[in-house]
């Protein structure tokens, strides 16, 4: 809805009705004053308060409102050119509205490019959208520093989308102490949201409380790979119906935290259907999150010196997965229900000098159920777990096999058919100590080589 004067009209109106009813008392109360300072508001609308610009859409025509001059300084058919024109506009600090409507790119993606400190809100209805085959990113930021998007509501339109490595939802390129607040992204082909590249010295760029589904890629993406992504943060977001990963981290010590993944089986795409993964560089922090019905739960990568903790994961192939990747601390997380045959509460492969601690494995499986596996691992410490498994299943606390070497399981309490299961030759000085065995069939099955071990 384009502005009028009928703010100027409600005026009029009150101070006739004041005038009205001082005459009809008999006199005129000429002690009234009028306060002439403060701004009217351009709208009711508590979201339109303190705006700069407002962005509308009327016949196929795009407007672009000055609220400080009262009018239209911008109009065209071009939803691209209207939102870049007024991208623009916005000088440090200020404010640009969204009123609903369709916004549908036709020739290219929208940039906002080289803002400070600008604010872009979207009211219920406003929806960003791209057209048939086009090919690019929704929205994307670029050089923009300390700029807040609230209530984005973006559909990527990914069905109908053919080139996948050029479609995201919202993309941060080069940008710093950008965020992304209470979000609504889905439908995209690639990744709902990714951020790209920091600029160095600034505050980390990151998504909070939004809702990211059917993306045939991630629904986040922290950092594009290499060295140049630091500190990125995923909060309070829920991510689902994806084909890859949830949230991913390629950056250096992302925040991962208090997120909801589920349903990571999206067919947009085969691929990993993973709840959260590391996939490069490391030392992020992976906390409070909560994942359901995915492929692995986590998958810890090529990056280490990661903190997952406090974490919770059930019905997923495999609870937690380390490959390739070492000196992670893993405690105080609890993995319910994973899969049968050759799936695994906490996996260990290919790592090293991982620290595993405190955490809660249970199943009611009736199938294989590998509570802890190690392969082609050494010097890890996995200690004080609790893995309670149906003692009638081919079911174990822990298995090593495969070079799995130099490992201490210590203090841990376990139910399971097999306690502990140190299997071939190659296993090669491993150390038991001091485990609660419990309605185990076969406590400790051993063929290992020089196992040091005290139950």
């Amino acid at each position: 809805m384009r502005k009028t004067n009928i703010y100027f009209l409600v005026v009029t109106i009150s101070i006739l009705l004041l005038m009205t009813s001082g005459v009809l008392r008999g006199s005129l109360n000429s002690s009234v004053t009028l306060v002439s300072t403060g701004t009217i508001s351009p709208s009711e609308n508590p979201l339109e308060s303190n705006a700069n610009y407002i962005i509308s859409e009327e016949s196929s025509t795009v407007f672009v409102y000055n609220v400080t001059s009262g009018s239209d300084v911008y109009s065209s058919s071009n939803v691209e050119l209207a939102f870049e024109t007024a991208f623009g506009y916005l000088a440090n600090g200020q404010k640009l509205v969204v009123q609903p409507a369709t916004y549908t790119s036709t020739t290219s993606h929208i940039d906002m490019t080289s803002c400070t400190n600008a604010t872009v809100v979207f009211e219920s209805g406003a929806i960003m959208t791209i057209a048939n085959g086009l090919d690019v990113t929704v929205l994307e930021l670029v050089d923009c520093i300390n700029c807040t998007v609230i209530n984005a509501q973006i559909n990527g339109n990914g069905l109908n989308q053919n080139t996948p490595w050029l479609t995201d939802g919202i993309l941060f390129y080069n940008c710093g102490g950008c965020l992304v607040v209470n979000a609504t992204i889905t439908n995209i082909y690639r990744d709902g949201f990714a951020t790209n590249e920091d600029v160095s010295g600034h505050l980390p760029n990151g998504i909070i409380n939004s809702t990211i589904t059917f993306c045939g890629w991630n629904g986040i993406t922290l950092g594009g790979g290499g060295l140049d992504t630091i500190g990125a943060y995923a909060i309070n977001n829920t991510v689902a119906y994806c084909s890859d990963v949830g949230i991913t981290s390629y950056g250096i010590a992302s925040v991962i935290r208090n997120n909801t993944v589920h349903d990571m089986n999206g067919t947009t795409n085969t691929q990993a259907h993973y709840g959260i993964a590391v996939e490069e560089n490391g030392n992020n922090i992976i906390e409070n999150n909560t994942c359901y019905n995915c492929g692995n739960g986590v998958n810890l990568g090529a990056g280490g010196g990661n903190t997952f903790r406090y974490n919770n994961f059930s019905n997923c192939d495999s609870g937690i997965f380390v490959s390739d990747a070492g000196n992670n601390v893993i405690t105080q997380n609890t993995v319910t229900n994973w899969g049968e045959t050759y799936s695994f509460g906490i996996a260990l492969y290919w790592g090293y000098n991982n620290s595993v601690s405190f955490n809660t494995l249970t199943s009611d499986k009736t199938g294989q159920a590998n509570s802890f596996y190690v392969y082609n691992s050494s010097r890890n410490i996995i200690s004080n777990n609790t893995i309670t498994t149906l003692t009638t299943a081919s079911s174990y606390g822990a298995y090593l096999e495969v070079n799995a070497s130099n490992n201490v399981i210590e203090f841990n309490n376990i139910q399971a058919a097999t306690g502990i299961n140190i299997h071939g030759a190659t296993c090669v000085n491993n150390t038991i100590w001091q485990n609660t065995l419990t309605n185990c069939t076969t406590n400790v099955r051993d063929t290992g080589t020089n196992t040091r071990y005290t139950l």
